[in-house]
């Protein structure tokens, strides 16, 4: 990572920056805009979803319970075929949690993004009763369904207008399944959902800081629905909920073995929170860093001792990850670092990046980069 040539203005410093509500709402925090326990929050419990059928406006099943904590339990089905105007029948299957399994026990959080206001948007509410549409459910094999789709909510968002249709998963219970530039890149190819609460007029706010995760993320037992056709937004919302993360239960270094995409974007994410300890996590002991800058190679503690005390310490970063390419143990990436304070934007950094990875750490990084000043 380089040293860009910015003036310092420590009035928008990286301390103190706005955590997601999902932190302070209903979980710990780490202050550095991560969820501790929402996994183990979210997922440590029964889980009612529905199964098989296509529509219905019968309420959740009696017999509902939860999990205890430590204890294995089999997972239960509950209802009889549910009602209302439907073409296949269906049930409402209970899913009871072992907290012992690997994807419980090992998750050690919901990386989220910083909450940015510039996200929470007025939308026009615009009815459609009656209205439904084919959605495809992640089953095994995978399947298609008919949900109601009672609005489209129509909104503003980066400069452009947008519309998103929003369906009933549960009768009365209004949900938005969206992808956006973000999918498949920082955050999951399935989408994420932004659930809404009833709506009685023709507007609704919408706050993408809340946008969560499907469960089908943590457990291939979700049959959750994917986008409805359409449902993409065109740009990045680097807001609310990016993906889970693994590690050892014990609080040891972190195993990124599994996804190393994913940790080169958790690298980027880290060095916007100001996380350098959390960076230094994702690298082997030996890693080492080049860049194009003329200042040759660097140890992995010289390059982060370098930007904890350059002047980037104390400016807005926001990478935009255009392109990211894997092979083996090895990423390739392209993107966009957008630098400013609170005087406004400084500039950007257009850059490749290359990591390779030993044992899931990152070993080696290079970054072939140039700055462009802001216009005036």
């Amino acid at each position: 990572m380089a040293e860009w040539p910015l003036g310092r203005d420590r009035r928008n410093s990286r301390k103190g920056r706005g955590r997601s509500a999902r932190d302070d709402h209903r979980c710990g925090s780490d202050g550095r805009g991560h969820a501790r326990t929402l996994g183990r929050e979210r997922l440590g419990r029964a889980a009612v979803h529905h199964c098989g059928g296509e529509r219905g406006d019968a309420g959740r099943p009696s017999g509902e319970r939860h999990g205890h904590a430590g204890r294995r339990q089999q997972s239960a089905v509950a209802g009889e075929p549910h009602g209302g105007r439907r073409r296949g029948w269906g049930i409402y299957g209970l899913t009871v949690w072992d907290p012992a399994v690997p994807s419980l026990a090992r998750l050690r959080e919901i990386a989220v993004y910083p909450v940015d206001p510039a996200y929470v948007v007025e939308a026009e509410y615009r009815r459609t009763p009656g209205r439904e549409v084919e959605i495809e459910r992640l089953t095994d094999p995978p399947g298609t369904h008919v949900l109601p789709a009672p609005a489209e909510l129509v909104f503003d968002l980066a400069g452009q207008r947008h519309s998103l249709t929003v369906i009933e998963t549960f009768p009365g219970n209004p949900l938005v399944v969206f992808t956006d530039s973000t999918s498949g890149i920082e955050t999951p190819e399935i989408g994420r959902w932004v659930m809404l609460p009833p709506v009685e007029g023709d507007t609704v706010r919408i706050d993408f800081n809340q946008a969560v995760l499907p469960l089908h993320v943590f457990s291939h037992a979700f049959p959750c629905p994917l986008p409805p056709a359409g449902n993409h937004l065109p740009v990045p919302v680097p807001a609310g909920e990016r993906g889970p993360v693994y590690g050892d239960p014990k609080g040891k270094r972190e195993d990124m073995s599994t996804d190393i995409k994913d940790t080169a974007v958790r690298y980027l994410r880290r060095l916007e929170e100001g996380d350098y300890a959390g960076m230094r996590a994702l690298c082997t002991d030996t890693a080492t860093v080049w860049h194009n800058d003329g200042k040759g190679e660097q140890s992995i503690d010289e390059n982060l001792a370098m930007l904890k005390d350059g002047p980037a310490a104390d400016a807005s970063l926001r990478y935009d990850i255009t392109r990211q390419l894997a092979e083996a143990d090895e990423v390739l990436q392209q993107h966009v670092l957008h630098i400013s304070n609170a005087g406004g934007p400084l500039g950007e950094v257009q850059a490749a990046m290359y990591f390779r990875f030993k044992d899931g750490l990152i070993d080696r990084i290079e970054e072939y980069a140039t700055f462009i000043p802001a216009a005036g």
